[in-house]
């Protein structure tokens, strides 16, 4: 086997193949044995997922908010509270596709096959929360 000998990124030195590594900063490049280990020693003292595990010992961090879907501002921008109750559920009798759309959608057509054999399904919808309140 040839042992083929490539430069390496950081100082330009010639080593083996068989012996450079992925660069710790950057995985493109392949550096050589000696400026490997200096980077890892480096990444080491100054890691930051080390620093910001040392950093939270203790602490707790606000959950991310769920950003707002497209749907969701649109309803809150119309007044709607709930956007699932505002929804007619739909059957294409042709591919036996069932889908849902807004109250206000106007419905053409099955959006799977095109044809335009669709019924409403009779879907009544219950509000549990008014029950328990009575």
């Amino acid at each position: 086997m040839v042992d083929v000998k490539i430069s390496c990124r950081t100082c330009g030195k010639k080593a083996s193949m068989d012996n450079m590594k992925y660069d710790p900063e950057n995985r493109k490049l392949l550096v050589c044995p000696e400026c490997f280990n200096a980077k890892a020693a480096k990444l080491e003292k100054g890691s930051k997922v080390k620093q910001a595990l040392q950093g939270m010992h203790g602490k707790k961090e606000a959950r991310p908010v769920k950003p707002e879907t497209k749907g969701e501002k649109m309803a809150r921008d119309i007044g709607v509270k709930d956007i699932t109750s505002e929804k007619v559920e739909y059957k294409c009798n042709n591919c036996k596709y069932s889908f849902s759309r807004a109250k206000g959608f106007l419905v053409d057509g099955c959006p799977y096959c095109g044809q335009n054999k669709i019924e409403k399904r009779k879907h009544v919808q219950h509000d549990w929360v008014k029950d328990i309140e009575s």
